[in-house]
């Protein structure tokens, strides 16, 4: 070992391997784990395992593997240690496998924003799109310039069919599926007047079919967590009204009541189910699913004097997949700087 790593190890604290373990090491282990079937009661490597699990050249693996030589620690006792010492991005039993997660119109904004803030956590990511392959493969090739896990399932939510398919391909690369994140919605705005029957039909069948069709394809895997989560991207304007929207507000208010029902038809498995409702985010909005800038967006104002951005809605909907939101199910949780208070 180098005398660098030795030495790094004589000035460890009491619990050395949480000290010397970074995020990008903590997702190796992970994933190599989740690869394997491993879990924390079944490793039984010596060193030279041990080597393939962390970066072999990296400075972090050779700390680690000198602490294994200088406590005299076999294989599985450094294993063990490293699984009780650090966080792994896991809520699964005692096993280190990440969750595995998936995210519908994740190609940009609120949706990219969540797959990459996920993937940084350790988490494992299908990025779902429907026509935007460029955009969802960018989202994909960025998690994995990170170090995280990712696949891209091309799917119209709408199609059952095809959502079957995507839920089997996620089966097939992971065989779970710990967290659904419904985002996929079509906003542009028409008139009541010049609202086409289509136009209808196509808004809610992307924003509440497609939602049905995801929670309920995917909810056997989910069920294999034990600890399942949905997450339901609704929007302020469902709670407000707003001009020009029927067919969007009456699509995401729909989908606040499914949010209620969800949870309390899936308490029972362990899964929680939430809805996240954004307004006043500053987003780049497709031409094909949007009008461009909301028009409330002129008459409707925040108290915080600002517009919020795509990381703040992710950052809400972090924190309802993790394990400080076990105890939270059925619940609205509004991300609008205020706007909703009618300002």
């Amino acid at each position: 070992m180098g005398q660098a790593a030795l030495a790094a190890v004589a000035e460890l604290s009491p619990a050395p391997q949480a000290a010397i373990l970074g995020r990008k090491e903590r997702v190796d282990i992970a994933n190599a784990a989740m690869i394997n079937g491993i879990s924390s009661h079944t490793f039984d490597f010596d060193d030279t395992h041990l080597k393939t699990i962390i970066h072999p050249a990296g400075p972090v693996a050779s700390a680690v593997l000198a602490l294994g030589e200088h406590i005299g620690a076999t294989g599985r006792e450094m294993i063990d240690a490293l699984v009780i010492g650090i966080e792994v991005s896991c809520r699964v039993g005692n096993a280190i496998y990440p969750d595995h997660y998936e995210v519908t119109g994740a190609g940009r904004n609120i949706g990219r924003e969540i797959a990459l803030r996920l993937a940084r956590q350790g988490v494992a990511v299908a990025v779902n799109v429907r026509q935007s392959v460029a955009e969802g493969q960018a989202v994909v090739d960025d998690i994995k310039r990170q170090g995280g896990a990712a696949i891209l399932c091309m799917a119209d939510v709408t199609d059952r069919e095809a959502v079957e398919n995507m839920v089997s391909t996620i089966d097939a690369a992971w065989g779970r599926l710990d967290i659904l994140i419904n985002n996929a919605a079509i906003r542009k705005e028409v008139e009541f007047s010049e609202l086409s029957v289509a136009q209808w039909h196509a808004t809610l069948g992307v924003v509440l079919d497609g939602t049905f069709h995801c929670s309920q394809a995917a909810l056997a895997l989910r069920k294999k967590s034990g600890q399942g989560t949905i997450v339901n991207i609704g929007g302020l304007t469902a709670h407000t009204g707003a001009e020009h929207r029927v067919h969007v507000i009456t699509a995401k208010a729909g989908l606040v009541g499914m949010t209620k029902a969800l949870a309390n038809d899936l308490g029972a498995d362990g899964i929680t189910v939430n809805c996240v409702a954004p307004g006043m985010i500053d987003t780049q909005r497709a031409t094909s699913s949007s009008s461009g800038t909301p028009g409330h967006h002129a008459t409707r104002h925040t108290l915080l004097g600002r517009n919020g951005t795509p990381a703040e809605v992710a950052d809400a909907v972090l924190w309802l997949v993790g394990d400080g939101a076990r105890f939270i199910t059925g619940q609205v949780s509004h991300v609008n700087g205020g706007a909703y208070l009618g300002s």
